[in-house]
């Protein structure tokens, strides 16, 4: 028990500290129940900074990687937008395609992961069982680097031209590790082992360097070579040199999360579901006919959070939950990327504003004007209120976030100045829209315009730069998780 908490929560540095201060307290104790005089020797003792045994190392190296599938699972969902990358990558380990699996930096609470998967040249491995199983083919080989530090993979890359960091073959190496364990070959780090080298063996270890790929090494190589000569260079004003396998020194570890291609992913699906589409129906009258708007909003709030549209996103506030719920802290680096992409469609935030403005009872719904085109207005009813009550549970979330105990001052005062920094955000887009929308120089069809703005006030009036007010009993925004905060 102690080997697993050890290699999830403490850093090298923390446990080199923490061994030398058990150290001088065993040595102390030990020279008092001797009743000699220990001054000097005690000075001496806190002087020297003993090195960790091995054995120590040994005992809990094992427990240095992630135990569970399901987070290797969760971030190659969140990379990818779906399990396929898993699926494939789970049926390369089965397949045995994984070898020569080394674990670069053996007395380290941080290390490299280094292997060779062997695939097909078809990519499109899905299951074992799949009816599209792919043509047997040459087998491609890839090298991919995992870094793994307290638990947590840190950063992954392979040799694949796959866009998303999580790609199958790193999924592989992962479940590898994860279940084969003890067919792991340990390595000390590269500087450790260079250390161990001759003048002789140096000099060989560079020229098959170079030899093996000379096409990327030998520019580098070139490189590095005249920056040497160069007494005025960096790399000679440089204590040491760089090992990408030495690590663990972070204070915080967290788990690699590809936020390029999250960002795309969620545009994409918001640009999808604000765009309307029409609605086939089995009866010919209800082309004739709209559904009252509170009927649209009861159907819309009734209806569960995972049966709510866009999917996607409803299933990324899920996972952001979860990650609450496990301390993970990418947690609200997730929900700062969600943030970020609803905040920056227009058409999510005047939907938002208009849902706010009818519930607080002095603005109301209205259908759209009869005309051919009705049915298809109609139908923005309901993705109007599944954004509205998409954005309330982000405020939620945050409103979570800001009442996590573990927080500290610092901390807190940085979460709320990001989440006020979203509310007025939020504020200026929408007050911009509505003025854009209603200018009547701008090439906006009457149409468009009528049915965007459609929530009228007590005088009848449809939303406009005049009529629009954002007090806190019009539009909450993010202010219930700005309270939170001062908790």
């Amino acid at each position: 028990m102690a080997a697993r908490v050890a290699a999830r929560c403490f850093s090298f540095v923390m446990l080199e500290a923490c061994y030398h201060a058990i150290s001088v307290e065993k040595r102390r104790i030990n020279l008092k129940s001797g009743m000699s005089d220990c001054s000097v020797i005690f000075e001496n003792a806190f002087a020297e900074h003993a090195a960790i045994p091995d054995k120590f190392f040994l005992s809990i190296v094992r427990w240095c990687f992630p135990e569970s599938e399901e987070d290797v699972r969760l971030y190659s969902c969140l990379a990818n937008g779906n399990a396929d990358e898993f699926d494939r990558g789970e049926y390369l380990y089965q397949a045995n395609a994984v070898h020569d699996v080394f674990q670069i930096g053996l007395l380290n609470m941080s290390y490299h992961i280094s292997a060779v998967v062997n695939a097909t040249g078809a990519s499109s491995i899905v299951t074992p069982t799949s009816s599209s199983a792919p043509p047997c083919r040459s087998k491609v080989t890839y090298n991919v680097s995992v870094r793994v530090d307290r638990c947590r993979i840190v950063s992954c890359s392979c040799s694949c031209a796959f866009k998303a960091s999580w790609c199958q073959h790193v999924v592989a190496v992962c479940l590898y590790r994860i279940n084969r364990v003890n067919e792991v070959e340990y390595r000390v780090t590269i500087w450790d082992s260079i250390n161990e080298l001759t003048n002789e063996e140096l000099k060989k270890l560079a020229q098959f360097l170079i030899n093996d790929l000379p096409r990327q090494y030998l520019p580098v190589a070139q490189r590095l070579i005249d920056q040497l000569r160069n007494p005025n260079s960096e790399i000679n004003a440089a204590v040491g040199a760089p090992d990408p396998t030495d690590g663990g020194h972070d204070n915080v570890a967290i788990w690699c999360l590809d936020q390029r291609t999250l960002h795309e992913n969620i545009r994409r699906i918001l640009i999808k579901f604000c765009l309307p589409s029409p609605t086939v129906h089995c009866d010919v009258q209800y082309l004739s006919s709209n559904q009252p708007p509170a009927a649209s909003e009861w159907l819309s709030l009734f209806r569960p959070h995972r049966a709510k549209e866009p999917e996607g996103l409803w299933n990324l506030l899920s996972i952001v939950r979860e990650m609450f719920k496990r301390r993970d802290e990418n947690a609200t680096s997730l929900l700062h990327i969600i943030t970020e992409e609803c905040l920056a469609c227009s058409q999510v935030l005047i939907w938002w504003y208009q849902t706010a403005l009818s519930q607080s009872g002095q603005w109301t719904l209205c259908s759209p004007s009869t005309n051919k085109s009705s049915s298809l207005m109609s139908n923005q009813k309901t993705p109007q209120l599944n954004c509205a009550s998409l954005c309330d549970e982000i405020v939620q979330l945050w409103r979570l976030a800001a009442l996590n105990p573990r927080l500290s001052s610092f901390e807190r005062e940085q979460l709320t100045s990001f989440i006020q920094i979203y509310h007025r955000n939020a504020v200026e887009r929408i007050w911009k829209y509505i003025c854009f929308l209603t200018n009547p120089e701008t090439s906006v069809s009457s149409q468009a315009a009528g049915f965007i703005m459609s929530v009228v006030d007590r005088q009848g009036q449809r939303l406009s730069a005049e009529n629009a007010r954002f007090t806190a009993d019009l539009f909450p925004g993010f202010l219930s998780a700005l309270r939170a905060c001062q908790i």
